[in-house]
């Protein structure tokens, strides 16, 4: 099946460069291209492509602020300039990245990608690493050091910084616990993530759970007896 691609860059070399790439490969086909996010948006909806290369800086505005137009079928590749230290951050969301010039062999390898439908397995994140959270025009990036604990809503999940601020975001909760760092960010409660190093205090209750203070949160969370046994076993 021949996936139907768009380009999206604000420097005209740029798009042409990557469609040429691009002709290269038999099982993809480039239905167009656009420099602006109206622009995009328009041909986006024209179109219903099944990837999207997406560069990350389209003049004044974010390549983010695109992601609300996408279907959730549409995959993204992120084509950016940033250097390896920022690109960990679009590991958490993204199908692939590519780096500014586009090398060939790296995007074969991101073809093959895409037509065997994978997204690949990123690795688990560390405490300097930088986490992308994708929110429409209000996406940003966000050091994991900062996130004080992660909460289930719904099908979104509350992201909660240590200053108290509060970003949902669409992943599970499943899919931050594979991804953030096991030994600081821990699962709690089934619908709660917290950041060991972000617990003002820990109280025992009734029962056997235990009462956890964050400065981050108006309201404590009650931890489970499972993670109270883990907590235990932590302290020995």
């Amino acid at each position: 099946m021949t996936l139907r691609a768009v380009v999206i860059d604000d420097e005209r070399p740029a798009r042409g460069d990557l469609r040429r790439l691009l002709a290269a490969h038999r099982e993809l086909e480039v239905v167009g291209d656009a420099a602006e996010i109206e622009s995009a948006a328009d041909l986006i909806a024209h179109e219903s492509p099944d990837v999207v290369f997406l560069d990350v800086q389209l003049g004044p505005s974010s390549g983010f602020a695109l992601l609300p137009h996408l279907s959730p079928r549409c995959k993204v590749v992120f084509v950016t300039a940033f250097d390896e230290y920022a690109i960990r951050a679009f590991d958490v969301n993204a199908v692939d990245y590519l780096l500014k010039p586009v090398h060939p062999d790296r995007l074969a390898s991101t073809i093959r990608r895409l037509t065997a439908g994978e997204s690949g397995c990123p690795p688990r994140l560390s405490m300097d690493s930088v986490a992308f959270l994708p929110c429409g025009s209000a996406s940003a990036f966000l050091p994991v050091s900062s996130i004080a604990c992660i909460l289930a809503d719904g099908d979104y999940t509350q992201v909660i910084t240590q200053d108290g601020r509060k970003r949902a975001i669409l992943r599970s909760l499943g899919d931050w616990e594979r991804r953030l760092p096991a030994d600081i960010f821990v699962r709690v409660h089934r619908s709660a993530i917290a950041n060991l190093g972000a617990v003002s205090r820990v109280t025992p209750l009734h029962g056997g759970q235990i009462r956890l203070e964050l400065r981050a949160l108006e309201e404590p969370i009650v931890a489970s007896r499972r993670f109270a046994r883990r907590l235990r076993s932590m302290r020995q």
